[in-house]
């Protein structure tokens, strides 16, 4: 004769595997992979930070850059990350946009995620010798970071542009 307890012994791997099932469908859905907008333009500002007058400037100065022999360089802003952290946004939109010469991996992003407070500079590893990870971070830290603070993200993004020009137009790893 099977007991109560014997008879739900039998249950437990099901369970296992229902509520392992349920964990990871719930991992998945803290963020919901947020799409990549069409690349139309060097500054995709979908967050709004920017005025016309600057977006047109910023888009100016990223063509230019590009044109002198720099690297294609993208400035994206956008509301929220719906949870997604900035580094794997921020690799996914480069993979996508193919941002750089193919050859050189020479494409930088500029992120920018207003609601989460949050930036990153994605440097292509044609380009990791010129930018890497320590000066990006001190790049956006120091000229970004204070700009975003005072309401003045133009300025800030220009800083930033302004020293990848002066890093890399004219450099052999461009």
């Amino acid at each position: 004769m099977t007991t109560l307890a014997g008879s739900h012994s039998g249950w437990k791997p099901f369970i296992k595997v229902i509520t392992l099932t349920v964990a990871v469908f719930s991992l998945r859905g803290v963020h919901a992979d947020l799409s990549i907008p069409p690349l139309s333009a060097p500054v995709i500002d979908d967050a709004r930070l920017f005025s016309d007058q600057d977006k047109q400037i910023l888009n100016e100065r990223l063509r230019r850059l590009q044109k002198r022999g720099g690297p294609q360089m993208q400035v994206w802003t956008l509301q929220t990350t719906e949870g997604e952290p900035v580094e794997s946004l921020s690799l996914r939109a480069v993979e996508t946009w193919k941002l750089g010469a193919a050859e050189k991996d020479n494409g930088l992003l500029l992120l920018i995620a207003k609601q989460e407070r949050r930036y990153r500079l994605e440097v292509g590893q044609g380009l990791e010798g010129v930018i890497p990870d320590v000066l990006a971070h001190r790049l956006l830290k120091r000229h970004l970071q204070p700009a975003l603070r005072a309401g003045m993200p133009a300025q800030g993004v220009a800083a930033v542009i302004g020293n990848i020009e002066e890093l890399t137009v004219g450099s052999r790893d461009t």
